[in-house]
């Protein structure tokens, strides 16, 4: 009867494994669904000049929600937008126009959306969605210099969230006033 049992639940266990969805495991240990990103490499440089100033300015706003300051946060997106503007819908030629064009709508949107916000916890949550779409844009277009994609399990209510940064070291924008160093790197993006 114990070698019964024991088949069973083997078989059973390797069931379960085969079965499970297709989900891409990264480095870190948490699943994310797999995402194909296409690099564009014939990218003028004077786009990732000016793609490398939009990500100063998130950088900067990223830093605002470090000291949980709304109206600082409110102000580097603002730039954020306008610097973004200035690349225009029509940034690219070639292959990666229409990829462009995407990530454009993309971006504004979830800025337009942190920049309504009234509080800091919902433009949290706003620059949640803002940095898994400018993670991509830079996967897509590349930067100048190097980009740590970041990672924490517990933030927004254990929902987790990534944000970029310049700094291989963890400053979580999420939580930073109870837990400043939960998160891992990712991922390193380099041009």
């Amino acid at each position: 009867m114990k070698k019964s049992i024991l088949a069973f639940t083997t078989s059973l266990t390797l069931v379960f494994l085969f079965i499970q969805p297709a989900v891409a495991q990264d480095q870190s240990g948490h699943n994310q669904e797999s995402k194909n990103i296409e690099r564009f490499e014939d990218v003028p440089e004077e786009f990732r000049a000016n793609l490398t100033q939009v990500i100063e300015t998130y950088l900067n706003g990223k830093n605002a929600f470090l000291k949980s300051d709304l109206d600082a946060s409110h102000s580097e997106f603002e730039s954020f937008k306008n610097k973004l503007e200035e690349i225009g819908q029509h940034g690219l030629s070639g292959d990666g126009h229409t990829a462009w064009m995407e990530s454009y709508n993309q971006l504004t949107e979830q800025v337009s959306v942190l920049l309504n916000s009234d509080d800091i916890e919902s433009s949290r949550h706003a620059f949640r969605s803002l940095s898994t779409e400018l993670a991509d844009a830079v996967k897509k277009f590349g930067v100048e210099g190097v980009v740590y994609h970041q990672y924490c399990p517990m933030a927004l209510d254990s929902d987790g969230a990534t944000w970029l940064s310049r700094n291989e070291q963890i400053q979580n924008p999420y939580t930073p006033d109870t837990m400043l160093g939960c998160g891992e790197v990712i991922e390193r993006m380099k041009s």
